[in-house]
């Protein structure tokens, strides 16, 4: 009869006990906001870049035909890959999955430490390992 609240006791005092505190936020706020600038700025470059290189591509496919050379000639000068997209499209998804599953990781081994790199780097060095694989899966 005994060991029965001293079971209950025994479980739940664990579960309000705080002696640490309140850690409070693990990273400071200024340094998250100028991540996230500088992740929000590399994404508009990367798009500012991309549709730049396709209108450039797009003028000079029309100056070309406008100068009267065959379409023959300019299909070989400037040849139409029709899988890159879809490749990029397939290379940021296995990226950010590999980055979204390093960060569950991360979350479930807190506080951030050196170990937290060796995941992120772990769960990358995966994801460019599995588009390799998928890549050359795609070939034969």
């Amino acid at each position: 009869m005994k060991k029965i609240p001293f079971l209950f006791t025994a479980f739940f005092v664990p579960l309000v006990a705080c002696a640490q505190g309140n850690p409070g936020p693990y990273i400071d706020k200024d340094i998250f906001n100028i991540c996230a600038a500088i992740v929000v700025m590399a994404l508009l470059l990367g798009f500012l870049l991309t549709f730049s290189r396709l209108f450039l591509d797009y003028r000079i496919k029309t100056r070309l035909s406008d100068s009267g050379l065959p379409t023959e000639v300019i299909s070989t000068l400037l040849p139409e890959d029709k899988n890159s997209s879809k490749t990029a499209a397939l290379k940021w998804a296995v990226i950010l999955a590999g980055i979204g599953l390093a960060c569950t990781l991360i979350y479930f081994t807190l506080p951030l430490g050196i170990h937290s790199l060796a995941i992120l780097a772990c769960c990358l060095s995966a994801s460019f390992a599995v588009y390799y694989i998928i890549l050359l899966k795609m070939k034969k």
